[in-house]
């Protein structure tokens, strides 16, 4: 600070910062540009299962007022009936809309980053935010009518309320239970990471009093805002905790291990009718929802045949389950292996990727990346890293890394829930998450560098 008499007073700004904050704008203008490019000229098909179920459930909202189905929650369908009521029913405006909300939260994994690893260790806050806003994996997202378009603003959002409010004061507390209200209409799960990180403030002790008070202030807020659609779900479906249906999702991991039962026999024979006649392999079964072949035949605004439908193939899951538990546990490493990036052994073949001969043959360059990016290189670097990272933070009792670690475990226990239900892994619920994740890998890059450092030069 400089001052002479009679003269405005002058701050200097470290240099350090300086250089930070232009870095920080040219991954912000990247990552814009990235999303923008695939909205542009690698859009998703609104055509394709979920995206077409929001579309339609969007020009509901828009033109009767109402939401007919419970099966989706209705806060993305809200979210891009509120663009197509500004700017016509088209999605492009919703894509541009989405890529703004991607970059934002690629800002918000960097203040995350800063406030959990500390000032002086910024610089892996920026590496973080670097990896998540130039990911293809993660920018591929935003040009699709998926609702991943806004919880990758959401999650970190809600990750970086909650460090702030345990670190600096519980006035936080209301605009966290604000987020986490509007999360339960698009992605009930997400508000596990504010449960796990509010348990890590009661094991601190400076941080004790404010995670009881923002805590209950939070919840409170989170609880009256949510209370709507949760109530709206138990008199609907049944139970209130559940974003996707449980019984088409685990009708789908367990049909394969056994077609045949004393359960629905009459229910069975119509699945195994439509798998005759759409010419499934064995294999493609295993790959393939089976029971969209089903939910297909039935009207998504029919509710009452939905949760009857709903009913039966669940009664089919768990006796698949009971009378095979090691094959339905088999799954789970998969279905794990897929979320997390895909598989690094073996190509995913769905009925909606093409296969990379074909992707090459058409020059669809950008989900040829995708697809590399998550087969590849997330398992085979990624990975690694993030777990390198959070194992140092804990070996070394990093306290600035602690809040840190606590995200990952949160985070690997959403992905983990999500998992078990959805009906196949994908990467896409993980990519609202990938923010975090990348923090920890800004950790462990940090680690080997300073480890390479060390080793002893040739003479």
């Amino acid at each position: 600070m400089h001052a002479t008499s009679g003269q405005a007073v002058e701050y200097a700004v470290p240099q350090g910062s300086a250089r930070r904050g232009r870095w920080l704008a040219a991954v912000l203008t990247a990552s814009l540009a990235l999303r923008l490019a695939f909205s542009f000229f690698w859009p998703g098909s609104v055509e394709w299962s979920d995206a077409k179920g929001y579309h339609e459930l969007a020009l509901n909202i828009l033109h009767d007022g109402t939401f007919p189905t419970a099966f989706y929650a209705p806060g993305y369908p809200a979210f891009v009936a509120a663009i197509y009521a500004l700017f016509g029913e088209q999605h492009l405006p919703v894509l541009i809309v989405q890529s703004v909300l991607g970059t934002l939260g690629v800002w918000v994994t960097y203040l995350t980053g800063s406030d959990a690893l500390g000032r002086a260790r910024s610089g892996m806050a920026l590496l973080a935010a670097a990896l998540f806003g130039l990911s293809p994996g993660v920018a591929y997202y935003s040009a699709w009518l998926l609702r991943e378009g806004v919880l990758v603003l959401l999650i970190p959002l809600l990750a970086w309320l909650c460090l702030r409010m345990l670190q600096r004061t519980w006035r936080y507390a209301v605009p966290l239970g604000l987020t986490a209200g509007a999360l339960a209409y698009v992605r009930l799960e997400g508000g596990l990471l504010v449960a796990v990180m509010l348990v890590l403030g009661l094991l601190h002790k400076r941080w004790r009093r404010r995670a009881i008070g923002g805590g209950l202030l939070a919840g409170a807020i989170a609880v009256a805002g949510a209370a709507p659609w949760v109530v709206y779900c138990s008199l609907a479906r049944g139970y209130a905790s559940m974003q996707v249906s449980l019984g088409p999702n685990l009708f789908a991991r367990t049909w394969h291990l056994s077609p045949t039962g004393e359960v629905e026999p009459e229910l069975r024979r119509q699945v195994l009718d439509r798998i005759a006649e759409l010419g499934l392999s064995e294999r493609q079964q295993r790959d393939w929802d089976v029971a969209g072949a089903i939910l297909v035949e039935t009207p998504a605004d029919d509710l009452p045949s939905w949760l009857e439908l709903n009913r039966r193939l669940t009664a089919i899951a768990w006796e698949n389950s009971r009378r095979h538990p090691l094959g339905y546990l088999a799954t789970l490493p998969l279905d794990m292996l897929r979320t997390m990036g895909g598989e690094p052994f073996t190509w995913w073949q769905t009925r909606w990727v093409p296969s990379l001969a074909e992707l090459r043959r058409d020059r669809h360059w950008g989900v040829l990346a995708l697809r590399l990016f998550n087969h590849a290189v997330w398992p085979a670097v990624v990975l690694p890293l993030v777990l390198g990272g959070a194992a140092w933070a804990v070996w070394r009792r990093d306290r600035s890394a602690g809040a840190l670690i606590t995200l990952l475990v949160a985070v690997s226990v959403c992905i983990l829930a999500m998992t078990m239900l959805a009906t196949k892994g994908e990467a896409r619920y993980r990519v609202p998450y990938d923010g975090l994740l990348y923090l920890a890998m800004g950790v462990g890059f940090a680690a080997a560098t300073r480890r390479i450092r060390a080793l002893p030069t040739a003479p």
